[in-house]
């Protein structure tokens, strides 16, 4: 298991008040990888004896994290539950290129998404391409390059696509409309073991996304790239069902993305 960074000195942005993450290995360990990094406050549920597959054994993932609670039974759906009713909003991180419209790699995201749904929470699904050689935001749904081979933990991430960062933080501007002290955020997405090389893209994506800025020059660059074709669709989740894709709900424009 990658050893979270130090946390940096500078303060992250503003737009997030807190992470909050089941602890799983993939997309959940890299949000909490990156709110230690940033000195970001994290919490979240994970299961009972803080269970993750890579830490089957109490205190499981909560001697790494002793900031997330363990819910009272040991059943993940619990977990997951849970956190989607903590945030204020879930930002789903899946695979790109499934096997249909509405594959998000794993039943337990796609579960997430159904709660959002229930709940009426925000949500914003984003597609990562984890194949080698593509540049960053040259094809739909392609949020960050990777190079060959980066498929472990932390490897061969070179940049998360200024466009999807870009759009991931115009959706976040939208759910932080009203909440002054910022937006507590469920990240979500499949375990290790169904998407070997999520950890890492998660990782990139969300450290260019909740970073500290270096001025107005920064914002205006990744803003430069927010042209149609990166595949993040959002929704209020207003009924959606399993199975249902990134558009949770009406009112996709054309360039894929809808209202919180």
């Amino acid at each position: 298991m990658p050893t979270p960074s130090p946390a940096t000195t500078t303060a992250p942005d503003p737009l997030v008040a807190r992470l909050v993450s089941g602890g799983q290995t993939g997309v959940d360990r890299a949000a909490l990888d990156v709110a230690v990094r940033l000195g970001l406050p994290y919490g979240g549920w994970c299961p009972a004896g803080g269970w993750a597959e890579d830490r089957p054994v109490p205190p499981g993932i909560r001697a790494d994290y002793p900031g997330l609670r363990e819910t009272p039974s040991a059943d993940p759906e619990e977990r997951t539950r849970a956190n989607v009713r903590d945030g204020d909003a879930t930002l789903v991180l899946v695979p790109d290129g499934g096997a249909s419209a509405g594959d998000v790699g794993s039943p337990g995201t796609q579960l997430t998404l159904h709660f959002a749904a229930a709940t009426g929470r925000p949500v914003l699904v984003c597609r990562l391409d984890c194949r080698a050689g593509v540049s960053a935001g040259a094809r739909a749904g392609a949020g960050v390059a990777a190079r060959p081979g980066a498929h472990e933990p932390g490897a061969g991430v070179t940049g998360a696509s200024p466009h999807v960062v870009a759009r991931v933080r115009d959706w976040l501007r939208t759910v932080a409309a009203g909440r002054p002290a910022g937006v507590v955020l469920n990240v979500a997405g499949p375990r290790a073991s169904e998407w070997p090389a999520g950890y890492a893209l998660a990782h990139g994506l969300l450290l260019a996304v909740l970073g500290p800025r270096t001025g107005a020059g920064a914002e205006r660059g990744a803003d430069a790239g927010t042209g149609a074709g990166a595949d993040a669709s959002t929704g209020a989740g207003t009924g959606a069902e399993p199975g249902a894709d990134a558009g949770i709900g009406a009112g996709a424009d054309a360039d894929g993305m809808m209202g919180p």
